[in-house]
């Protein structure tokens, strides 16, 4: 199903059916009635899912938002990037301090650097407000771009939905606080879609999975895992349609890559070579397996099912309500509805890769093996997560939430598509999937904490101490 503006071969166009009209820039799709109204809005949604974006900034600021705790933290640091202090080398600590003895830090200062320009021109707390929304902002922005490139309009409209959904079980209060394990969520579903778009010989966007991919894991070590795992996979599958002939040449944007990688790297390395003591690289490979207590393969598959695979999934209340501290742990489902309902999700991805292999659609069968690779990755990052006796923080797991709505995003962009080849595609669609974006948008203007880093009872103290 090519976007409207993608410009295709004549046979090409033959060999699929598709209805063409020869255009000076060459043969291109004809588009319907339907196409020109789902272009259209698309880029509505587009600028809805942004406006809330904003309108959560803007409240904030009136409310006098206040930093408290780990954000207060790295606004500090963020302004010694321009403001004269010294200059941030590494990322914040971690919890893995605690629970194996040796002192780390998040891998390196990047998301310091994003923050650091807002930081700097605009005083008090109003510069991380605005920093943390354009972080979040641009990965919107992302996300539309990439989808589009994927499926059109109407994958465009479903991606942004489905990111509309997964900002309201955040809440405002938490889209505007500077705090990675919250922040980065629309930022990885970016990553992941740059992964995805990579794998099905997407050259343009390598140099950007290394960056996204860079500031992730450079800002939360609960990445650690996921984020390796599935770049590995988009650049296997893109060096195997290189063996086989179906790309050209990419040898510039590899080089780009390449320094792409050395540029945001270039602080860690500098704290590793020249640092005092040990780097902090060294000591992060030094503490793997060092004393902390991490989630067992069932919890794992236990916490993994909650989020992916059974409701509300990555919807409100989940984020607010799930892995809450019990007597005895974190409240999780029972062994067997998780191995079912993991089964159920397992079965439905391979049923859709199967169909869309055997339909050609290699798209979409694309993003439905990069979904069951993340799936995967997740299981082994949750295995990996540090926990208590009492139960495992829930910051600790929030990765888990774009997961799931890439997992979904990847199994209703094959039913679209296989809806578009088989009926035409439902007419009504893209009206109703703009409509769920300003919906969801709109019940996500009020004021609501469903997750941030310090209660909100302690802003108010905070506010009369600053």
């Amino acid at each position: 199903m090519p976007s409207g503006d993608q410009v295709i071969s004549l046979p090409e166009a033959e060999a699929s059916g598709t209805p063409v009209e020869v255009t000076g820039d060459g043969v291109r799709p004809s588009r319907s009635d339907a196409d020109r109204l789902g272009e259209r809005l698309s880029w509505v949604a587009l600028a809805v899912t942004l406006l809330h974006l904003v309108v959560a900034a803007v409240r904030a600021i009136a409310r006098g938002w206040v930093p408290v705790g780990d954000a207060a933290t790295i606004g500090v640091r963020a302004r010694d990037v321009l403001g004269g202090g010294e200059l941030p080398l590494l990322g914040p600590s971690t919890t893995s301090s605690w629970t194996s003895g040796i002192y780390q830090n998040h891998p390196g200062p990047l998301f310091y650097d994003a923050l650091a320009a807002p930081a700097a021109l605009f005083p008090g707390p109003a510069g991380q407000i605005i920093g943390t929304i354009l972080i979040e902002a641009f990965a919107v922005l992302g996300i539309f771009v990439l989808a589009r490139r994927r499926g059109g309009s109407s994958l465009a409209l479903l991606a942004l939905a489905m990111t509309a959904v997964l900002c309201w079980s955040m809440g405002s209060a938490v889209l505007v606080e500077p705090w990675p394990p919250n922040t980065l969520l629309l930022p990885f579903v970016c990553f992941v879609l740059l992964a995805w778009s990579v794998s099905v010989g997407d050259v343009a966007c390598l140099p950007w999975l290394a960056g996204v991919g860079s500031f992730i894991i450079q800002t939360n070590m609960s990445y650690g895992v996921l984020v390796p795992f599935v770049a590995v996979y988009a650049l296997a599958e893109l060096v195997r349609r290189g063996r086989r002939g179906e790309l050209r040449s990419f040898r510039r944007t590899g080089w780009v890559t390449v320094a792409v990688v050395v540029i945001l790297w270039i602080q860690p390395l500098v704290e590793q070579v020249a640092g005092k003591g040990d780097g902090n690289m060294s000591r992060i490979v030094r503490g793997l397996g060092e004393g902390p207590m991490t989630l067992n393969w069932r919890s794992s598959l236990q916490a993994v099912a909650e989020v992916v695979a059974i409701p509300p999934w990555w919807a409100r209340p989940s984020f607010a309500e799930d892995f809450r501290f019990g007597l005895t742990g974190n409240p999780l489902p029972s062994l067997g509805l998780a191995l079912l309902s993991l089964g159920l999700v397992a079965g439905l991805l391979v049923w859709c890769w199967r169909q869309a292999h055997r339909d050609g659609d290699a798209a979409s069968a694309a993003g439905l093996m990069t979904a069951a690779v993340l799936v995967v990755a997740s299981v082994v990052t949750a295995n990996q997560t540090p926990t208590t006796g009492q139960g495992t923080v829930a910051y600790q797991l929030r990765w888990l939430w774009p997961v799931a709505m890439f997992v979904w995003l990847a199994v209703a962009s094959f039913g679209l598509r296989l809806a578009a080849r088989r009926a035409g595609g439902p007419r009504r669609l893209p009206v109703l999937l703009a409509s769920v974006t300003a919906v969801v948008a709109i019940l996500n203007l009020s004021w609501t904490s469903q997750g941030t880093t310090a209660p909100q009872a302690t802003m108010a103290v905070a506010r009369d101490v600053v």
